[in-house]
Formats: C-alpha cells, sequence, structure tokens
C-alpha cells in the first residue's frame, strides 16, 4: 500500500503477480475528493487492466 504525503489521505493497494516479486497493473485507490476531481465527492478507483478504469462514489 502506498500513502501519499500531507493531508490528502489518499491511499492505492496494488497487485502482485503470482511469484510475489512485481506489481501488475491492476489496483484500487481511494480519494477524498477535491474540486479537480469527480465533482469533489470521495470515491474508489478500480483499474483492472483490459477492464480500464471505473470510479464509485465512496458513501
Amino acid at each position: 500500500m502506498r500513502k501519499t504525503r500531507g493531508g490528502n489521505k489518499r491511499f492505492t493497494l496494488r497487485e502482485l503477480n503470482s511469484r510475489g516479486n512485481k506489481f501488475t497493473i491492476r489496483y484500487i485507490q481511494y480519494h477524498p475528493g477535491s474540486p479537480r476531481h469527480y465533482e469533489g465527492a470521495p470515491y474508489w478507483k478500480i483499474s483492472s487492466g483490459k477492464g480500464g478504469t471505473q470510479r464509485f462514489p465512496s458513501e
């Protein structure tokens, strides 16, 4: 898991490959929201590689 610095409070959860030594392109991120992203509301962002990126509101 990777955290950002400061008061941002977002984080990223990344998937490891089957050998456990490298990250894949799949991940889940939490964003607290900002005026520049997702109309300021907190959201989850899921990237699956093939399926692209999807965003879901955090309620």
